[in-house]
């Protein structure tokens, strides 16, 4: 009898003090980390100014759509106009073509929009963790000349069709990124009024994917001028949801791994605010009339279903009978990579001829289901 009561009891203890020093050890680690990393850092992030040289704002311009000629004989690749985006050589205007297409757009440096367009889109990129361009992967975003990477991506799989684009990047170095808050949403309300500045009555229909897509939805509560239409791609809700996505795929022999994952983002990405991870809280301050696609692959291993869903109630919560969902399912498209999915470009087209905006014809018909 007080064998096993001794049994249990030392169980139990031990199970305790297990958890205590587990506890105390991601303490240890996460105050080990902030030791390590620079002490300047957090004086170096309120330094960033966002302004129209270091965020490489480009135009794409279809060439159908411009009154602009350049010779067909001297278009360039993508990999070649992202090395002089690096290099900071792009000229004012040249001409790329759209990779294994027949399409061709006119690339300006900066904003370049006149009377001539009524309806500009807005590309928010998603976070790039490289610095070089992968041989044979124009999905992959990198850090200078990611911009023009999902510009092309749009173009390339039919989510934009004869209007302009205007791309841009995000300061995606770790002391900056801060997971679509306040820095990335500075970026993207100074694209917005020059935009507006270059052509005061342009409709604009904002499309983005993951942080891109998390930074125009925070934009959006705060009802940014000439706004129509919102086309998201996996967005990226809370980072919360984020890192336990993360620790649930990849992470289930640590024990609360999430807890650790989360100390870590913290210190590592110091622009990073937790107590501004409040974006769901605020989205029933979107115009409920604002129509807003979004697209999701289902069991993502970032962006929650959950999260999407929480994010559809909400805003229809709020009174936005304007939401429009498209789940896609594909094992070889990871996050925020669904673009060639065709489901997708066949309900983004006809979501954006539903409300008058610039679309693909052929994608837009409605097709009967099977």
């Amino acid at each position: 009898m007080h064998c096993k009561r001794y049994s249990q009891y030392k169980s139990t203890f031990t199970h305790q003090s297990w958890q205590c020093t587990y506890t105390t050890l991601l303490q240890l680690v996460y105050v080990q980390l902030c030791m390590l990393l620079p002490l300047h850092l957090n004086a170096q992030t309120k330094q960033f100014s966002p302004n129209l040289q270091t965020l490489n704002i480009l135009t794409f311009i279809p060439a159908s759509k411009s009154t602009m000629h350049i010779d067909d004989s001297k278009h360039i690749p993508l990999h070649k106009l992202v090395s002089m985006i690096q290099n900071n050589t792009i000229p004012s205007i040249c001409k790329l073509r759209i990779n294994k297409t027949n399409q061709q757009v006119l690339v300006h440096k900066g904003i370049a929009i006149d009377a001539q367009h009524d309806t500009v889109f807005i590309c928010s990129r998603g976070y790039a963790k490289r610095d070089t361009m992968r041989t044979h992967d124009e999905l992959e975003l990198v850090k200078r000349g990611g911009g023009a990477i999902a510009a092309h991506v749009l173009f390339k799989n039919n989510l934009i069709d004869n209007a302009p684009c205007i791309t841009f990047d995000y300061p995606d170095d770790r002391v900056y990124f801060n997971f679509g808050q306040e820095i990335d949403i500075a970026c993207l309300q100074k694209v917005w009024d020059s935009t507006i500045a270059a052509h005061p009555q342009v409709r604009i229909v904002g499309v983005g994917d993951c942080r891109g897509a998390k930074a125009l939805l925070a934009l959006a509560t705060r009802h940014p001028k000439n706004l129509v239409a919102l086309v998201l791609i996996s967005p990226f809700v809370t980072t919360k949801d984020m890192i336990q996505q993360l620790a649930k795929n990849y992470l289930t022999w640590l024990p609360k791994s999430d807890k650790l994952l989360h100390a870590f983002f913290k210190c590592y990405f110091p622009s990073y605010d937790a107590l501004q991870d409040t974006l769901l809280r605020q989205v029933h301050l979107i115009d409920p009339a604002l129509p807003i696609f979004i697209g999701q692959r289902k069991n993502d291993y970032l962006a929650s279903d959950r999260s999407i869903h929480m994010l559809v109630d909400r805003l229809r919560a709020a009174g936005n009978n304007n939401i429009h969902l498209c789940m896609v399912s594909d094992n070889k498209a990871t996050h925020s990579r669904i673009a060639p999915i065709v489901k997708l470009q066949q309900e983004v087209n006809q979501f954006l001829a539903d409300y008058q905006l610039p679309h693909n014809e052929l994608l837009a018909q409605k097709i009967p289901p099977d």
